[in-house]
């Protein structure tokens, strides 16, 4: 089932109909429907994608324009998890305001080269919270402003190239699961990159990276190979002389358990 809405009130109130429609048939004949995809083209249209998304069984929102994500992606009700994709012009922000807005780990998240994501990350009093998608794809930009990101619940291997923007070590995206995230050119020049399970891979291009822990945290374990183009472990600490919060590389952190396989490139480290 695709639902395509690029018409205003009426489709995107059709959308949620035909989505809403379709989880009933799923609870009264025990027939999961098809997957479903809520193009978004506007805010009221990406509105009526998040409210459709609780209820199929295969949320798949694609957003092309700039808007707000106001509140949390409802939980998946199915078993297959269902995705966000950011295409090239796309423009999400969090302005959720009480925690972070995305926390089902069932959300695939892609963005695409010229596409956005700001996570908000905090709530009205400015405590942290914690963003999780499923998985992280694409070569777009992601911005984190509160705690941190969690990604890889999903198990899958993806691959990220785009950017992560973020305003100190305080901030972070943590690689959980046991699938391969491939991050060739990924830049992330503030922040910490944490690997808590599966792989972490860099196997050509110029990789910027101010701060990596594979293998971190007590009871995981993570590997980190490297077998191709340069992977520089660098990044600004503003005008304070790096007595701390330096560039970083850490191999088993915090009781975790990690291992460093380097078969090809160059790790460059300060």
């Amino acid at each position: 089932m695709t639902i395509a809405i690029n018409r205003g009130r009426s489709a995107a109130f059709g959308s949620f109909t035909t989505a809403l429609l379709a989880s009933a048939a799923y609870f009264t004949l025990g027939v999961a429907p098809a997957s479903a995809t809520c193009v978004a083209t506007n805010q009221a249209q990406y509105d009526a994608c998040v409210a459709a998304a609780a209820w199929a069984l295969d949320p798949a929102i694609t957003i092309n324009t700039t808007v707000a994500h106001d509140g949390l992606v409802p939980a998946n009700i199915g078993a297959v998890p269902g995705t966000l994709t950011i295409l090239s012009g796309g423009n999400v922000t969090d302005t959720s305001g009480s925690g972070p807005g995305f926390f089902n780990q069932g959300v695939a998240l892609t963005i695409n080269a010229g596409g956005s994501l700001f996570l908000n990350g905090s709530d009205a009093t400015g405590l942290l919270g914690f963003d999780t998608f499923a998985s992280l794809a694409g070569a777009g930009t992601l911005g984190i402003s509160g705690g941190g990101v969690f990604v890889g619940g999903n198990n899958a291997s993806t691959a990220f190239s785009g950017v992560v923007l973020a305003p100190s070590l305080s901030q972070f995206v943590s690689k959980i699961g046991t699938g391969t995230l491939t991050v060739n050119g990924m830049t992330m020049a503030e922040g910490e990159l944490l690997v808590a399970g599966g792989v972490l891979t860099n196997s050509g291009g110029t990789t910027n990276i101010k701060s990596i822990a594979a293998g971190t945290g007590a009871g995981n374990s993570a590997t980190m190979n490297m077998s191709g183009g340069t992977l520089n472990i660098t990044g600004t600490i503003g005008s304070v002389p790096c007595a701390s919060n330096c560039p970083a590389l850490r191999v088993g952190d915090f009781a975790g358990v990690g291992v460093l396989n380097q078969t090809g490139g160059t790790i460059v480290i300060g």
